[in-house]
């Protein structure tokens, strides 16, 4: 039987998403920070954004 390790799991869990949170950060900022621009430029301008889901749990 394996020993299973609670600690070991919740550290190495923690550390992937930590991982994956950095990476999607990075990856997104400058994205991110031209869709805020766009949007503050359509409002500014009288015009509306729209946010829609696909619906999925409410």
């Amino acid at each position: 039987m394996t020993d299973f390790n609670l600690d070991h799991l919740w550290e190495s869990e923690a550390q992937e998403h930590k991982a994956v949170t950095e990476k999607t950060f990075a990856t997104l900022q400058n994205d991110f920070a031209a869709l805020l621009d766009a949007a503050f430029e359509t409002i500014q301008g009288g015009g509306k954004v729209i946010f829609f889901g696909n619906g999925g749990s409410a």
